[in-house]
Formats: C-alpha cells, structure tokens, sequence
C-alpha cells in the first residue's frame, strides 16, 4: 500500500508517493540515525524550546495536560526530521516549529514524521493514530499487513468512552462428551459482552446445556444444546458481577450432558478490553 511523504505543509498534491516498504526502510532506521527517544512534559500553554539532548532525539514523546495552545520549538537545521507523538491531554494544540516559519500541528493521541527545510518544519506524513507501541519505546509500523491485525491492539474502553473501542471475539469448539469444561486462557483483561452457540452435526442434545463462564463463576444461563444442526442459541442472561475476565484468567465453556450424547456446537463470546 503506498504512502504519501508530504513536501510541504498541507498540500497532498506536491507529495511524493513511495511503497509501504520504503517508510518502513525509514522507521526501521530511526533508532539509528540519533539517540532513540525523548520523553517531553509539555503541560501547560506556550512554547517549549527544545534542549540539545531532546532534539538530538529522533522520536518526541510528548505529554502532560495542556492548558492553552503549545508549540514545541525546534532547530530548523535543514534535513533534521522527527517522529513525534502527541500524547497530551486537554482540548488545545500542538504545533511542532521551529524559531521562526510555519509549523505542523499534530493532532492528539496521533503521530506523525516532520522534518525542517532550513525555513520551515514541514511534514512527511499524515497524522496517524497511535496503537501503543511508541510508549514502549518503540516506532510502530506505518503501513500494516494484510490479516495481521489481532486483539492485541485493540484498545482498553472505560465506561461511557466518547470514542468507543474494537471488539474482540473467541471461538470455543465444544467437542460431545461427558459433563465438562473447555477452557480458554485469555491474553487481556476481556469483559463479556455477548455469547451464542452454533449446534453442530446432529440435532440432539437431550436436556444438555452449554454455558459461559469466568473460572468457575458463570456469566450467561445455560443454553440448551437440544435444538437442530446449524440453529444459533444466544445467552439470555449476563451476569455483571463475572462477566470480566481477567488477564491470564480463565474462559470456561462448561458443556453438562444429560440423556443425549451429541452436544457439538461452536460457542461465540464476543467481548472488549476493558
């Protein structure tokens, strides 16, 4: 997929559009080219004049509350660029600038590559939202791969979150067989959100159940497995004080058999980092 590496300030137009593996060549070599990462508390409102041992950094992790509109001042050394993350608080703006010209504004929770031309900061990319990777000290990737994203990035979502966040889901094959459990060790903290089942095979079940659970603590009802191959059966009921599963805790699928030996079925739980 390609990229457009902007000339100058706004305008797409003028850009240059390269391949998805050049910009990675670029971020790639960024932990190269100078001192990895300087972490800058841009609270307030203003301008910070960047020191010698900030600048000199080619990533610009940037924080605090603002309480009025900030610009971060750098050398307008021509050639220099910086990948800079704008991870400030408060409903006011950044712009990256040198002592005099024109600056990039960078909008919150994004990043994005700048550079100066001796007269001006100008910039390379679009903004880009951050998926938690630069914290951790390292450059995310620019272009993502086909079938590559997971529930790993996936943000946490708080209670009335304004933005919202990316659903997650598992799938749990239940093999028929004896009164039990199928368990799933879950990577993140995970809250349920919805469960149905699929029956699978033969219709049957008898009076036979399926039900979701946090360890040994259930989240839905049962859910009757004594209906037709290929008939969908969702939860009726989820239980708030268990339907968050801890990280490295245990999603159990347990299956109770009655008279009926066919309780093949695939259980969805659809759920959220939280």
């Amino acid at each position: 997929m390609p990229t457009t590496f902007f000339v100058n300030n706004n305008s797409q137009a003028a850009g240059v559009t390269i391949s998805a593996s050049h910009v990675k060549d670029i971020t790639d070599d960024l932990d190269t080219t100078r001192c990895s990462r300087s972490s800058i508390n841009a609270a307030g409102s203003g301008t910070v004049v960047l020191t010698a041992a900030q600048y000199e950094c080619v990533i610009l992790l940037l924080t605090g509350v603002l309480t009025g509109n900030r610009t971060i001042q750098v050398p307008l050394t021509a050639g220099a660029f910086w990948y800079v993350y704008n991870n400030t608080t408060g409903s006011y703006t950044v712009t990256v600038q040198g002592s005099s010209g024109t600056g990039i504004t960078i909008t919150q929770t994004c990043h994005a590559l700048v550079w100066a031309d001796g007269t001006n900061v100008l910039r390379m990319t679009p903004d880009t939202e951050q998926d938690g990777d630069l914290a951790a000290g390292t450059v995310p990737a620019l272009a993502i791969e086909d079938a590559s994203l997971n529930g790993r990035q996936a943000a946490v979502v708080a209670d009335s979150a304004v933005v919202g966040g990316i659903p997650v889901i598992h799938a749990v094959p239940v093999p028929a067989g004896a009164t039990g459990d199928v368990d799933v060790t879950l990577t993140y903290q995970t809250r349920v959100a919805e469960v149905w089942l699929v029956k699978r095979n033969a219709a049957g079940g008898g009076a036979g159940t399926v039900q979701v659970k946090n360890a040994a603590n259930a989240i839905t009802n049962a859910m009757s497995i004594d209906v037709a191959d290929q008939t969908v059966v969702r939860c009726g009921t989820i239980d708030d004080a268990y339907h968050t599963i801890a990280a490295a805790g245990t999603l159990r699928v347990t299956r109770t058999r009655t008279a009926s030996t066919d309780e093949t079925c695939l259980v969805y739980v659809l759920g959220y980092r939280a």
